[in-house]
């Protein structure tokens, strides 16, 4: 159904799976893919990049309203579905964008099938291993300790803590560690492959990164510059891991020039 705030929101059938899918805007088709804690919600990065295209902003496998179904175990298989998914809705080439986990399907999605993408925007992406890089343990913190670990301003992190929690939310984040803890635990939060395939990426790459991420440093980022043929790299100062929500402008902004880039050639 449509949303009085100009959005959609339905719920589709994939290969027995129930998607959740909000979509708006028009254009150029793009894809963008929350990362392990974020979904379920039209914020305002998505209506600000629901004005220069065609926005789909689907629920990752075991995410948000999303199903689980029981042979999800790997980050693949994410992929793999919305390779499905992008076929149910009748798009052939699409634009796409991830952040965090969502970097990382979105980053599975051009190795495997790169003649599907016009164009690959990486926010923080998970997926990579460097040695030395330590990489804080999600799964002993609690969820304030997860929110301020996450976002580089402490005064949003304390709005956003302030927010009250309603039964629902408490339920759809518990499903996520959930699917968080079945695809990505071990090994933590990477794919030991990942960094040999890369060169297999086709897709016009840019890797958008907060300067002040502590969950995935920076030094990350110059990994998967190194790994993607001709990947740019744009770094945001004062900003940590979760740039759509903590610079929604300036992130939005960047990924719908890169499309505008990417759909003129």
């Amino acid at each position: 159904m449509a949303d009085a705030a100009g959005y959609r929101d339905e719920m589709l059938t994939v290969r027995d799976v129930r998607v959740h899918l909000l979509s708006g805007g028009s254009g150029e088709p793009l894809v963008y893919l929350h990362g392990a804690g974020i979904g379920s919600e039209w914020l305002p990065f998505h209506e600000r990049l629901a004005t220069q295209c065609r926005l789909l902003a689907p629920d990752l496998l075991g995410f948000g309203r999303t199903d689980r179904p029981e042979w999800l175990d790997t980050v693949q298989d994410i992929a793999i579905h919305l390779l499905d998914l992008l076929d149910a809705l009748g798009l052939e080439r699409v634009h796409v964008a991830g952040l965090s986990l969502g970097g990382w399907v979105g980053a599975e999605l051009a190795v495997w099938a790169s003649h599907r993408l016009k164009s690959l925007t990486l926010i923080d992406p998970a997926g990579l291993y460097l040695p030395g890089c330590e990489v804080p343990d999600l799964f002993v913190l609690d969820p304030a300790q997860t929110l301020r670990l996450l976002v580089h301003d402490p005064a949003l992190a304390e709005r956003l803590l302030a927010m009250p929690e309603t039964p629902e939310r408490a339920a759809l984040r518990l499903k996520g560690q959930i699917t968080l803890a079945r695809v990505a635990w071990n090994p933590y939060l990477y794919d030991p492959k990942l960094s040999q395939r890369l060169h297999r990426v086709r897709a016009p790459t840019q890797i958008l990164w907060g300067a002040e991420d502590r969950l995935f440093p920076l030094a990350l980022a110059d990994a998967w510059r190194a790994g993607i043929v001709d990947a740019r790299l744009t770094v945001f100062p004062d900003c940590g891991h979760l740039a759509p929500l903590e610079q929604p402008e300036r992130c939005a902004e960047a990924i719908s020039r890169f499309v505008r880039e990417c759909a003129a050639q």
